[in-house]
């Protein structure tokens, strides 16, 4: 009887040896598996947060397109408001010069 019973015990130690090994193995394959999700996770909030940034620099850069078109148009509209002022002066200035000849 105590030949059986230290059977069972040996037996019992070297089933537990298995368990804490099996664990053992358990324990890293998740280790390893987090690991893998993690940066798989964090990949994709670094292409989300990219492509985010990209769509703000291209919005703001159609913005900026936006803004000069319409001060390039202001500008124009300017010239030729001072282009038409200075067609007016040079005919005053001709007929001011023709009325001093005369």
């Amino acid at each position: 009887m105590a030949k059986e019973t230290i059977q069972n015990i040996r037996e019992a130690e070297l089933k537990a040896k298995e368990l804490v090994k099996d664990a053992e193995t358990q324990k890293a394959s998740i280790l390893e598996q987090a690991k893998a999700d993690g940066a798989a996770i964090k990949k994709e909030i670094l292409d989300e947060a990219a492509k985010r940034a990209k769509a703000a620099v291209d919005e703001v850069e159609q913005t900026r397109e936006k803004v000069l078109e319409v001060a390039g148009l202001q500008a124009e509209n300017i010239i030729a408001q001072f282009r038409e002022k200075a067609k007016g002066k040079r005919e005053e200035a001709i007929n001011l010069v023709i009325s001093e000849i005369a």
